[in-house]
């Protein structure tokens, strides 16, 4: 038996590489899962590779900045599956920063920050509203997961929008989890950090920056797409049943370290 045997979970930006690996983390557990994605080829792939390996997934075409398509695919994942009783909210409109890169707030231009918000902190509450009826429906409860970033916490590189919608998140995820706790949903949130994926690829590789990450972390090896999967199928699951509200890092220690230069020991002068 898997852990996830019989629930149904929608996973936003399901067609790339992190939420790919949490799609088919959640199938291999017995979930039936509706990958949420703009891109039909990738997506259509992914769900056809979690069906040859003996799982149930479908892909479900939505732009997670617009309310009208997060409804319908919502309302498409019940029509197919029959319940829902999990919510990963992945996606982010990180592919502005990976094209255009970072601005500052005097440069940034309306269109980008309502893009990053929309898809950061409008898509999430959507599933949330459309969605969480039918948790409710399904009289067992259930989990919504968000994807959050220590870029709420510590900021780098003129990310203004990114940063400001993962902020925006944490209080989101702590609020969504207070209302609905009497409910049986659980709502947590993961401070991720340092993940190797296809989207940050350019981060990793880049020797200045990509070494200085490494030296601000203490698991000097950057995180995988399946790290953050094993963590979202726990949060996601009966193992985490006393768990809601929490801001969980997956980050190599990033956060609990102090970024400083180190210094040579100097013999301390005597008389």
């Amino acid at each position: 038996m898997g852990m996830l045997d019989g629930r149904v979970a929608i996973v936003t930006g399901a067609t790339r590489s992190m939420g790919a690996a949490i799609a088919r983390r959640l199938a291999a557990e017995g979930a039936r899962v509706a990958g949420l994605g703009r891109s039909p080829a990738e997506g259509e792939a992914i769900a056809a590779s979690i069906r040859q390996a003996g799982g149930d997934a479908a892909f479900v075409p939505a732009d997670i900045g617009s309310e009208e398509s997060v409804a319908a695919a919502v309302h498409r994942t019940v029509t197919t599956f029959g319940r829902l009783d999990i919510i990963v909210n992945n996606a982010a409109a990180t592919e502005i920063l990976r094209v255009e890169g970072g601005v500052r707030a005097a440069e940034e231009t309306t269109e980008r920050f309502d893009r990053m918000m929309k898809v950061g902190v409008y898509g999430p509450f959507w599933l949330a509203k459309y969605g969480i009826p039918h948790i409710i429906a399904s009289g067992d409860g259930g989990s919504i997961v968000n994807i959050g970033s220590m870029s709420a916490h510590r900021v780098e590189g003129a990310m203004l929008g990114y940063s400001t919608s993962k902020a925006a998140i944490e209080g989101f995820t702590r609020q969504l989890a207070h209302d609905y706790a009497a409910d049986g949903i659980r709502v947590n949130n993961i401070v991720l950090g340092s993940i190797a994926s296809d989207e940050t690829a350019y981060l990793h590789n880049d020797p200045v920056n990509g070494s200085a990450r490494a030296r601000n972390r203490m698991i000097k090896k950057p995180g995988t797409p399946e790290d953050l999967a094993n963590l979202v199928l726990f949060l996601a699951s009966d193992q985490s049943a006393y768990m809601t509200a929490a801001m969980v890092p997956l980050d190599g220690g990033a956060m609990a370290t102090y970024p400083a230069p180190r210094i040579a020991s100097t013999p301390v002068p005597t008389d």
